[in-house]
């Protein structure tokens, strides 16, 4: 199956774009585990690495961006979908504002197709009053 389709044969929701990247996924013990982003949508992505994760545990993504005199980091929260031999799939469940700013920055970046991308974004994200976090 292709990824980065909208058509009916694709079960994703939106574009996945690869988006070579080192990230820290941190659990809930502290524990943090560094690894590299395979691809990644609005709605969650794949981090390569070998972690000591279950289906269903809740994580915080830490994902950095890189310019050309700057280093910034990013901050998911995130929800294990799957594990691999190879690393694991997470679903975002929040994010603060400006991480899913660059989350789409990014998509709009590799994709291949970028208004197809950019008219799968949300007009509306609502914002977690306490946290300051996006929510789906």
């Amino acid at each position: 199956m292709e990824t980065g389709k909208t058509d009916n044969s694709n079960r994703r929701r939106f574009h996945r774009v690869p988006a070579p990247r080192s990230a820290t996924l941190l659990n809930l013990a502290g524990v943090s585990f560094e690894g590299m982003v395979v691809d990644l949508s609005l709605c969650g992505m794949f981090l390569h690495g070998e972690y000591d994760a279950q289906v269903g545990d809740m994580i915080e993504l830490l994902l950095y961006g890189h310019g050309q005199h700057l280093s910034l980091l990013f901050k998911y929260g995130g929800k294990v979908v799957r594990v691999t031999q190879n690393g694991v799939a997470l679903e975002f469940v929040g994010m603060e504002p400006r991480s899913y700013d660059y989350l789409q920055t990014v998509i709009l970046y590799f994709s291949e197709n970028p208004l197809g991308a950019c008219l799968e974004f949300p007009e509306v994200f609502t914002a977690h009053p306490a946290r300051g976090m996006y929510i789906k």
